[in-house]
């Protein structure tokens, strides 16, 4: 466990240096054209990547009214290192595997297995699956998404459940926001290895149904986690994930690499929204209890 801890303590300084050379890639790259939109791009993701780096020690104290009620040094211990864990695993793991990708893209390396799984699906297409993920392809799209955002959110304002209410719109349509913004860097195109009855024009990298699903998803699962419908929540919220995260390669208009990416960026998003949420919310919570 001591050993994964410092190793986990050095990623922060791992993962720093990997924005840094990221940022390098993409100014290097030239895939903005309008040089006042790299040089706003740059400083905001190195504004970021500075900040990251003092995560672990802040996930240390910003509960500590909690950790320091606990009876004894080593449940506090047990307490913080389970945190530590929970977010390397939520938070830095998905942006290592979106860099890794990215990184990919940005040197316009081919990934071997993103046809092999293209040409697999294809094989194994049939007009009943066609149907089938058709159908979980509109419903993740932006209609789709649109129309039943609109709805929770609504709801959850009617019963006056702000912070669920902001969680699902800043989580569901930051990524959409996100989504944009990367295609837009990265200018990689769509496949073309066969033609479906699935027509898209826009850039590819990294797949917007992805994104949006599995930012919902997430933002389903935190918020219901302390509720009776937790793990039938988590059961249809992966499987409406995996249905949507699979129709787009299936029908050639996303890489596999796409999704995987999507997936990830949408979950180190939920989480940074989620643990904002909370902290303003505790913050604002404690304000109020003083006065």
């Amino acid at each position: 466990m001591t050993a994964f801890l410092e190793i986990y303590v050095n990623t922060s300084s791992y993962i720093n240096s990997l924005f840094r050379l990221s940022l390098l890639l993409l100014r290097c790259s030239n895939k903005i054209s309008s040089p006042f939109g790299r040089v706003i791009l740059l400083a905001c993701l190195r504004r970021f990547c500075d900040g990251l780096a003092g995560w672990p020690s802040y996930v240390c104290t910003c509960h500590s009214c909690k950790i320091n009620q606990m009876d004894t040094p080593s449940k506090r211990q047990k307490l913080i290192n389970f945190r530590l864990i929970l977010l390397f695993l939520v938070f830095w793991t998905p942006l290592i595997v979106f860099f890794k990708l990215a990184g990919e893209i940005i040197e316009e390396e081919p990934i071997e297995s993103d046809i092999a799984v293209l040409n697999w699906l294809h094989g194994h297409a049939s007009p009943l699956l066609d149907q089938v993920l058709l159908a979980f392809t509109n419903i993740g799209g932006v209609i789709g998404m649109t129309i039943i955002m609109t709805v929770l959110v609504a709801s959850l304002v009617y019963k006056r459940q702000f912070r669920n209410a902001t969680l699902l719109f800043a989580g569901v349509g930051g990524t959409t926001a996100a989504n944009i913004i990367l295609k837009g860097l990265f200018h990689r195109s769509r496949p073309s290895l066969f033609s479906t009855q699935v027509v898209e024009t826009s850039f590819s990298f990294p797949s917007g149904h992805a994104m949006a699903s599995a930012a919902f998803t997430l933002c389903l699962v935190l918020m219901t986690w302390n509720t009776k419908w937790r793990w039938p929540v988590v059961l249809l919220g992966a499987l409406y994930t995996l249905a949507v995260g699979i129709s787009r390669p299936y029908f050639g208009v996303h890489y596999p690499s796409d999704i995987l990416a999507g997936w990830c960026a949408s979950v180190a998003w939920v989480v940074l929204v989620f643990y904002v949420i909370n902290r303003f919310g505790n913050r604002s919570g404690q304000k109020e209890a003083e006065r």
